[in-house]
């Protein structure tokens, strides 16, 4: 059985964090690590220097373009890559999420990053926002 490989997206200096971790920088600027073992225990993680974040999950917002200024919507957004993403690219995030465990997780994952976004834990169905949105994932 092959291990998949794990993907990371830095903050930034992707070709100074693949050297570093023994990875590679892939034509979308994630890095690419041959295998995952224990990501907590990686240089830059506890700094919060990259986040666990597949390439493809990685595109949707980049298709976004430049989104500094912007108010997006992450809809379902635990554990939080894309939100992230969108806060460090300078957007007013409001990140949704219905479950309490995943709703931690990202909490969490937002904490150690450094990054903010306006939380809001409620089933999609029901989610109501006073102010319109540029954007939604």
């Amino acid at each position: 059985m092959v291990e998949a490989p794990l993907d990371i997206t830095v903050k930034g200096d992707a070709s100074g964090w693949a050297e570093r971790l023994g990875g590679q920088v892939t034509s979308t600027g994630s890095v690419r690590l041959g295998k995952s073992g224990d990501v907590t225990a990686l240089p830059g993680f506890a700094e919060g220097a990259w986040w666990v974040q597949d390439l493809a999950a990685a595109l949707p917002a980049m298709l976004l373009g430049d989104v500094g200024g912007s108010r997006v919507a992450d809809l379902c957004a635990a554990p939080g890559g894309k939100t992230a993403q969108l806060a460090f690219a300078g957007a007013a995030v409001t990140a949704v999420e219905r479950d309490e465990g995943r709703m931690a997780r990202l909490r969490d994952n937002l904490a150690r990053l450094g990054l903010s976004a306006e939380l809001a834990m409620v089933d999609v169905m029901n989610f109501e926002h006073d102010a319109p949105f540029d954007a939604v994932l």
